[in-house]
């Protein structure tokens, strides 16, 4: 059960890092993007490839496998769980 707890801790904070780069927040969009798109926190679908792509930078050492993880866990709506908030 440790194991699982530092897991979830360490996918939060690479997640929060990325969410609080702007990456994470729709990532970085041409100048003619009219409209801003919003988020959920976390959510991978609908990101611009480029955020996508940087999700890697927010590592910080960790093991690729946390993308992989953070990728099963947004697909299969577990995000909201994992972070402990209410659906």
């Amino acid at each position: 059960q440790n194991r699982v707890a530092s897991i979830r801790v360490t996918l939060l904070r690479i997640i929060e890092k990325w969410e609080q780069s702007g990456q994470g927040d729709g990532g970085r969009h041409n100048e003619d993007d009219e409209e801003e798109e919003t988020f959920r926190w976390g959510r991978l679908e609908g990101r611009p490839q480029e955020a996508l792509d940087s999700r890697e930078n927010f590592l910080g050492g960790s093991p690729s496998w946390y993308l992989y993880f953070w990728e099963m866990a947004d697909t299969y709506q577990l995000l909201d769980s994992l972070a402990g908030n209410a659906s």
